[in-house]
């Protein structure tokens, strides 16, 4: 495979169904019918769920992967024609179905002309709404929000639901990394540490530490 550092072949939305041996390193099947590889190392940075299923079958070291628990998120993005009456740029609220938003049209370099807010729906919310239709997510929460800043809301120009099926970390792995296949294949993601996001570039830095030591350690000529 080329280096990390050359020009190599990129599969967008394209979903991984797969991780296997090929005779010259690791390869991939995509959910395509496609291959992808071969590849000297492969680093796996999927919600813990989705990871534990690409890699339980290929190392015992990854089991310990099912002890990770995650939550989920529904999201709702929406902008109004009119400023929403609350002095706070972010409301928190103690109960109820929303457990943060935030002005989104206050943040730096953004449009303040248009009234934009993101609202986080609570994963205990979320969780017992998981699979609900989006228009009625977003209709909850929107009349979430109004009994949260205690006003009523402008009119609603654009909205945008989203489910984030592992958004938080409830248990972390305890790790920065795991390691499987002769230290060739490597996991990482927030999971490993921590809901934080700077627990996913510390998870991510520390593979990619572990793999590219790996990757230049003198290979072992077989006999």
């Amino acid at each position: 495979a080329a280096p990390i550092s050359q020009p190599g072949p990129i599969h967008f939305r394209s979903r991984v169904t797969a991780i296997g041996r090929t005779a010259d390193g690791w390869g991939l099947t995509l959910a395509s019918a496609q291959s992808a590889g071969p590849f000297s190392a492969v680093a796996v940075t999927a919600p813990a769920p989705q990871t534990l299923a690409l890699t339980t079958a290929l190392d015992p070291a990854f089991a310990a992967i099912g002890d990770v628990r995650m939550s989920p998120c529904w999201t709702l993005a929406c902008a109004f024609d009119g400023a929403v009456a609350v002095d706070a740029d972010v409301v928190r609220p103690s109960r109820g179905a929303i457990t943060w938003s935030a002005r989104n049209s206050a943040k730096p370099g953004r449009d303040a002309s248009v009234e934009a807010w993101v609202i986080h729906a609570s994963p205990t919310w979320s969780q017992d709404h998981l699979e609900e239709d989006p228009e009625f997510i977003a209709r909850a929460l929107r009349q979430a929000f109004g009994e949260a800043v205690g006003t009523p809301l402008p009119t609603v120009v654009a909205d945008k639901t989203h489910r984030w099926r592992y958004a938080r970390v409830e248990t972390p792995l305890g790790r920065s990394h795991l390691l499987g296949g002769d230290g060739l294949l490597g996991v990482a993601g927030d999971w490993c540490l921590g809901a934080r996001v700077e627990a996913a570039f510390d998870s991510g830095r520390a593979l990619g530490h572990a793999l590219a030591d790996r990757l230049r350690a003198p290979h072992r000529e077989i006999d």
